[in-house]
């Protein structure tokens, strides 16, 4: 229900919100012979690289904030940590406050290396993607094979012990600041 509720209200909140997202990102100019206009792929993998790793710093920053403080963990996280087994849907089985502190990672990456619009809809689908992922319950994940991703396993293993791998894709992060556990 609550996924569901999550993505009842953000499609409003994205029609409301376009005048700012349009101002923050521009559509990229379209070319004489038309079609969507897209960056060089060296300039889109560099972009949405850099987009990852600060979404995922700040990811990490107020994911192990919401567990290290009894307080807002169960006021804001623990109802996604009611399913043990995570499957696709509770990816998005998160308190508004929690998809808030996601948003500004989210936006802090696009907004720094100075995404066009086409660039941003893109990065939001392959970090969504990423999110699912991570949730399926199945050790199927394509970006597990990139050095210091975890995977799925890296996230279950979260959702079983409810503490440590924090992080949502790079589980470098865990690795340097020692708080990646297994099961």
């Amino acid at each position: 229900n609550l996924a569901l509720s999550n993505w009842a209200w953000l499609f409003p909140a994205v029609y409301v919100g376009s005048p700012v997202l349009q101002a923050l990102f521009p559509l990229q100019q379209v070319g004489p012979e038309g079609g969507c206009a897209m960056p060089p792929a060296g300039t889109l993998l560099l972009q949405i690289c850099v987009a990852f790793v600060l979404d995922d710093i700040c990811f990490y920053s107020y994911h192990r904030l919401l567990h290290s403080q009894p307080a807002l963990y169960i006021k804001y996280h623990k109802i996604h940590h009611t399913f043990t087994a995570p499957c696709v849907w509770t990816s998005h089985a998160l308190h508004p406050v929690e998809i808030a502190l996601q948003s500004f990672g989210a936006l802090s990456g696009p907004l720094l290396v100075g995404m066009s619009a086409q660039m941003f809809w893109l990065w939001l689908a392959v970090r969504q993607a990423q999110g699912v992922l991570d949730h399926t319950g199945f050790d199927f994940d394509p970006f597990q094979w990139l050095p210091g991703v975890g995977g799925t396993k890296f996230h279950d293993d979260h959702h079983k012990l409810y503490t440590g791998n924090y992080a949502s894709c790079f589980s470098a992060i865990d690795d340097v600041l020692g708080t990646r556990v297994t099961h």
